[in-house]
């Protein structure tokens, strides 16, 4: 972080240097196409002094006005879903979570371009950039809820491993944090591999079968809202696909009405049967289900 923000200055010294010379070629300058965001945030006082935003290319225009609405108190940048201004948040996103940290302004900023790419253009290439940033935060006492909130909003399982990767950190303070948003328990004296082992074991059995819902900054015990489904478990489809036949409706309308404890029993089974022989599960799973519970109990269908 120091050395990006001794070359930001430099930039920015070099920029005003042209700026108080040719005030066109300073526009030229910014406008160039391997200029990052965070020259662009620095130079809007001077923007603004020198008149300079008529002279902008169409992206420094509407990271300007990205940034304008920002600061005016907006959350919800909402633009058209067109290719040209994803390219621009990505840019701000991508070339500015290097200068992540410059102010609380700026990480605003950040915050709210990867929350943009994430809902409105369900752009996943960000999220492992962006639990990074969560992590890097954290370490440094940073605000980090809301980047918290934007990645869970991507409502994708894959947010959870590459949260799990932080349970292989040296620093305790990302493991107690991966544990925290996992709602997993943190034991200090536990191995890093054992415990990113289980949880990857746990979650490759589970991934298709996994609705992940939103983070809850309220709910500090348990903030991330992830569940596994029962019934998709138990039925083997994944939580993407919304269609549903008749009979699976019924089995579903009567595995509701099983206890707890007999529903994860079912749905592990299935699972199991699921992947070891897809011919044996097709008929264990057509049984009624009373005799599905019989074979279950029984240590397997036969």
């Amino acid at each position: 972080m120091d050395r990006a923000i001794y070359r930001l200055r430099n930039l920015k010294e070099r920029f005003t240097e042209v700026l108080y010379r040719d005030r066109n070629y300073a526009a030229q300058v910014l406008n160039h196409s391997t200029v990052p965001f965070a020259l662009l945030y620095v130079s809007i006082p001077e923007i603004e002094a020198y008149n300079l935003y008529e002279k902008l290319n169409h992206r420094n225009k509407y990271a300007y006005d990205f940034c304008s609405e920002i600061a005016g108190g907006s959350s919800n940048f909402k633009q058209e879903k067109s290719p040209r201004e994803k390219e621009i948040i990505r840019w701000i996103f991508r070339s500015g979570i290097v200068y992540d940290g410059l102010d609380s302004r700026f990480d605003r900023i950040i915050d709210v371009a990867a929350a943009v790419l994430i809902r409105q253009f369900n752009d996943l290439t960000i999220l492992k950039p962006a639990i990074d940033i969560v992590f890097r935060r954290n370490k440094k006492g940073s605000f980090n809820h809301d980047l918290i909130w934007a990645v869970f909003s991507a409502h994708r399982p894959e947010v959870l491993k590459f949260i799990a990767e932080y349970l292989l950190s040296p620093d305790v303070r990302d493991r107690q944090l991966a544990c925290r948003l996992l709602n997993i328990g943190f034991d200090n004296g536990q191995d890093n591999r054992t415990a990113y082992k289980k949880f990857i074991s746990w979650l490759n059995e589970n991934i298709k079968y996994i609705n992940v819902g939103d983070f809850c900054q309220q709910l500090t015990s348990n903030p991330a809202t992830y569940e596994v489904s029962l019934e998709n478990k138990y039925l083997c489809k994944s939580v993407s696909n919304n269609l549903v036949t008749v009979d699976e409706e019924e089995k579903i309308r009567q595995f509701a009405n099983l206890d707890d404890e007999t529903k994860q029993m079912l749905c592990n089974y299935s699972n199991r049967l699921y992947r070891a022989n897809r011919a044996q599960w097709r008929k264990w799973i057509s049984l009624p289900l009373y005799r599905q519970i019989e074979s279950t109990r029984r240590g397997g269908y036969e």
